[in-house]
């Protein structure tokens, strides 16, 4: 009988082993091999303190992996199973599950563009990063407007208003408000030069009235060739002492403008109407780009003191109070 039992234990053995070759096998190929070699990119969501063994049975439920317990004994085999970043990940069924562990360990997380166009101001950025659901628009806003981050980034104002670099950014999901604050205006810094700075020294401005003008060339015209005129129209009048009387500035803050700029408007006594003070405004009224930038610092020599729209996109430039009546009235014209 002993005999007997021992042959038994001895093929039992063998067919485990045999088993369990088989096994290794299959879980190697399976390690090494895309469940879809065609398969398209997907965002998957890993939780903060999920577990792997959930981790790997949510690879499975999208289509990513072909074994969870493979998986995870791979991954125990290559001492990643506790390695993995929480975060959101672009990941493909075309990818071997190696390269899938790999990229959740190596916390790749995919990036989100956030686009922000020239001449916005802090709470239209606030609204576009809140649609693009990266970060929170308010927490952005709140840091935009207070005053120790301003003094913490050496801006010198209140608020960051014409610091927030417009251009395209990559964030992860779930990026701390401030870190988006601080990028922009990092942003801001690499762009504007020590030539830059140089000339604004030059014209006997400092770099924050240049960022004021800036702004205001912005909300004034987007066409490039007309930046510099609109510049040289400023420069001109800020020389004479005459007020800059530029309507953006007007409605600076103004939630509502479905009527238009109204005469109301232009008579509203705040720091920022150029209406109704001296000078530039209180601060910058948007975020200027590279171009505005430039077209601030370096204005076209003309004698141009007025400008008035003559089409929907394009400007009339006048010298003389005479003139720019006749563009005026040439405007409401076209407007019939």
């Amino acid at each position: 009988m002993k005999p007997l039992l021992t042959t038994v234990s001895v093929l039992l053995m063998l067919i485990l082993g045999t088993i369990g070759v088989h096994s290794a096998l299959e879980c190697r190929r399976h390690w090494k091999t895309p469940i879809d070699p065609n398969g398209r990119p997907i965002l998957i969501d890993i939780p903060k303190g999920q577990s792997f063994a959930a981790t790997a049975a949510q690879l499975h439920r999208a289509g990513l992996i072909g074994s969870p317990l493979c998986f995870r004994v791979a991954a125990r085999m290559a001492a990643l199973d506790h390695r993995v970043k929480a975060g959101e990940y672009r990941l493909s069924a075309s990818m071997s599950p190696e390269a899938i562990l790999e990229k959740l360990a190596s916390g790749e997380v995919a990036l989100h563009s956030l686009v922000i166009p020239e001449g916005y101001t802090m709470q239209q950025i606030a609204e576009v990063i809140d649609r693009s659901g990266i970060s929170d628009g308010k927490a952005f806003l709140e840091a935009a407007t207070d005053p120790a981050v301003c003094a913490r980034l050496q801006v010198p104002a209140g608020t960051l208003e014409g610091y927030l670099f417009p251009d395209t950014y990559l964030f992860p999901k779930n990026t701390p408000a401030m870190t988006i604050v601080q990028t922009m205006v990092q942003r801001f810094r690499a762009r504007v030069t020590p030539a830059m700075i140089e000339q604004a020294e030059r014209l006997g401005m400092s770099l924050h009235q240049i960022v004021i003008l800036a702004s205001m060339i912005e909300k004034e015209t987007g066409v490039d060739a007309e930046r510099s005129l609109v510049s040289s129209v400023f420069h001109n009048r800020l020389k004479r002492g005459m007020r800059l009387e530029s309507d953006p500035t007007a409605v600076y803050g103004v939630a509502d403008l479905s009527k238009g700029i109204t005469r109301e408007h232009l008579q509203a006594g705040t720091l920022y109407n150029t209406y109704r003070i001296s000078g530039l405004p209180h601060g910058p009224i948007a975020n200027p780009g590279l171009a505005a930038l430039t077209a601030a610092l370096y204005p076209a020599q003309t004698d141009y003191l007025y400008f008035v729209a003559r089409d929907e996109r394009n400007h009339r430039f006048s010298r003389t109070w005479a003139e720019h009546e006749k563009a005026v009235q040439a405007y409401r014209s076209f407007r019939k």
